[in-house]
């Protein structure tokens, strides 16, 4: 469903509750669809209120509760209070079809202590009213259960709500119905008589010919109790006119076991014979629609799911395809940050070697210089001592020759050269004296000055 579309129904179904129907229902599962993908959970939990009411109104009950469930999770903070209001509403008129009469005592007035009057008009209070009236009457509380009714009345009224004050016109009339004790209370009849002649003017108002043949059904029903059968026979013609004129089958099926009752009552069997069999010839045509449209729902019901079923697949393998991209996206990040972060280990270790390396070096030039330097100071000897002890043990000679040597002239001399040059001179000699030392077989101790 395009968000437009959408938009627009969602709009005119809050000013006024969509029909109950099957094509309803797809519209719907549509729409839910759409606000599902769109992330919008109060609009969801809006449509899975008038899914539920949809369900319910096709005796769905089972998928009704289903909806409404679902519907209170989807709610959140921020959410409009009427939509709350409008799945507790729901959920009384469920619970009330199921029988569960203390459930929906409990669900009604829960919400209705919640009700702020300063809200704008909302049918979900009136029918929230209206199935605690009904709960009430179900279990014997019929003085509660007239006011409640008569609450629903003024409030549609205040509201200018027509189609809640023709509920409550209708659920009067036939509470009045009830308490006159299968019409021996003629007092109560004649109330009941009041209401539905009340409920029959908002129908002609709203040009509701649909409700119009239940209110002169109605009309006939409190008549015949009443006795005055051609009043009834006239409310049945009034009635049986539109259901004709409008191909309302159904109406007229119940119509014509109504219009027997009345005339076996008038003691006119012939007419009773009559309309029994015209109910007869109605209820084989109604069967066959039904087959008929049982079938085009099977039909259609199975195109709906069909549809359904295709749409999620796509999404499914739209899902996967995205979380395939996802997959391949993460493995190849990995991949890159694995292969930098080796590159700068490599980087980083290969910078460790050639320091430790160049240190290697370093020290070993030291280590060469220092060696050098104590050859030069010690004998080979003692220097291997030391450096393999740290010290050397002292040692006796019995016999050593200390020579004095004095280089002539070396004053003059050192007054006419150079630094550098007088160091070369003396280095000269110094190596002259090494060379005779080293060529007697002598050992040098140590050269001083």
């Amino acid at each position: 469903m395009q968000a437009d579309r959408a938009d627009t129904l969602f709009s005119n179904w809050e000013a006024q509750r969509p029909e109950v129907s099957l094509e309803t229902s797809l519209v719907l599962d549509s729409m839910l669809h759409r606000f599902i993908r769109t992330g919008d959970s109060c609009r969801v939990a809006r449509v899975r209120s008038w899914r539920a009411h949809n369900f319910w109104g096709r005796g769905l009950l089972d998928s009704a509760m289903f909806e409404l469930d679902k519907g209170q999770r989807a709610l959140v903070e921020g959410c409009d209070s009427l939509h709350y209001m409008s799945l507790q509403a729901n959920l009384s008129a469920t619970l009330l079809e199921l029988g569960e009469f203390e459930q929906v005592l409990s669900v009604a007035e829960n919400a209705l202590a919640s009700w702020n009057d300063a809200w704008p008009r909302s049918s979900s209070r009136n029918g929230l009213l209206t199935n605690r009236a009904i709960a009430k009457a179900y279990m014997g509380d019929l003085d509660g259960a007239l006011a409640g009714f008569k609450d629903v009345r003024e409030n549609a009224r205040r509201e200018g709500m027509p189609h809640d004050e023709l509920d409550a016109l209708g659920n009067l009339g036939a509470l009045f119905g009830m308490m006159s004790g299968d019409g021996e209370d003629t007092r109560m009849l004649d109330s009941a008589l009041f209401y539905q002649r009340q409920a029959l003017e908002v129908s002609k108002q709203l040009d509701d010919r649909g409700n119009l043949t239940i209110q002169y059904s109605n009309l006939a029903v409190t008549a015949e109790n009443l006795k005055d059968y051609p009043l009834a026979l006239s409310y049945l013609d009034s009635s049986l006119a539109i259901a004709v004129a409008d191909g309302l089958l159904p109406q007229q099926l119940t119509l014509a076991d109504h219009y027997g009752n009345v005339y076996l009552k008038m003691g006119e069997p012939d007419s009773t014979i009559k309309y029994m069999k015209h109910h007869e010839v109605l209820k084989d045509s109604l069967l066959n629609i039904e087959k008929v449209r049982a079938i085009a729902d099977v039909q259609e019901k199975y195109e709906s799911e069909k549809k359904a079923r295709t749409i999620k697949e796509l999404q499914v393998k739209q899902l996967d395809s995205e979380l395939t991209r996802e997959r391949l996206q993460r493995t190849r990040n990995l991949y890159l940050f694995s292969g930098v972060g080796i590159l700068f280990m490599a980087l980083g270790l290969w910078s460790r070697l050639r320091f430790v390396h160049r240190s290697r070096a370093a020290i070993q030039a030291e280590k060469e210089v220092s060696e050098a330097l104590l050859h030069n100071i010690l004998p080979e000897e003692v220097a291997d001592e030391m450096r393999a002890k740290g010290y050397a043990d002292a040692r006796e000679f019995e016999q050593a020759t200390i020579l004095f040597t004095d280089f002539k002239g070396f004053t003059a001399m050192a007054e006419v050269l150079s630094a550098g040059d007088l160091v070369k001179e003396i280095d000269h000699c110094f190596k002259a004296f090494d060379a005779i030392i080293d060529r007697h077989g002598i050992e040098k101790i140590k050269t001083i000055g």
